[in-house]
């Protein structure tokens, strides 16, 4: 772990990107409270981040909104190739992918980076809500395919990923 991490309280509010269900291209910010995603008490919290998304907009909103729960953002990749170059050089403990991109897609860099790295954990978050494609996530063993419009579940599967991989290493 490293020493820059420590252990904190949590009580605090921080915003999330919400879409109206009436204009699907229409985003608004709404306020998510932390406290009530995440059990009350102590616990090491800070995962290592690298966020994959072409639309520069939901990478800083994804980054943004991991960054207020306490997660570290090493980088931010707008393609299937520049991920699996930013996973090799920095060895994130996570990544969150976009299932469409231009040139490579989001299912195909997770396979590249699952070919080097079996034990990576990849979250799929997407606006797309096909089953296929929530399928071939399965498939590839991402750890789950989510909204990125959703930052309770966002941050609720990685909580239960980070608390998974603390109670491995204890």
């Amino acid at each position: 772990m490293s020493s820059r991490r420590k252990t904190i309280r949590l009580r605090f509010d921080f915003f999330g990107l919400g879409m109206k269900q009436s204009h699907p291209q229409s985003f608004y910010f709404q306020k998510v409270d932390a406290t009530a995603l995440l059990n009350e008490g102590e616990w090491e919290m800070g995962m290592r981040i690298l966020v994959v998304d072409d639309s520069s907009i939901m990478r800083k909103m994804i980054a943004k909104t991991l960054k207020a729960a306490g997660h570290e953002i090493l980088g931010e990749a707008k393609s299937g190739i520049d991920a699996i170059e930013m996973y090799k050089s920095l060895g994130p403990d996570l990544v969150t992918m976009d299932i469409t991109m231009r040139g490579m897609d989001g299912l195909e860099a997770a396979r590249e980076i699952l070919k080097y790295d079996t034990a990576a954990l990849i979250v799929f978050l997407s606006n797309l809500e096909k089953e296929t494609y929530k399928k071939d996530a399965r498939r590839l063993g991402a750890m789950g395919y989510l909204s990125k419009h959703d930052p309770e579940k966002i941050l609720s599967l990685i909580r239960e990923l980070e608390l998974s991989r603390q109670t491995e290493t204890a």
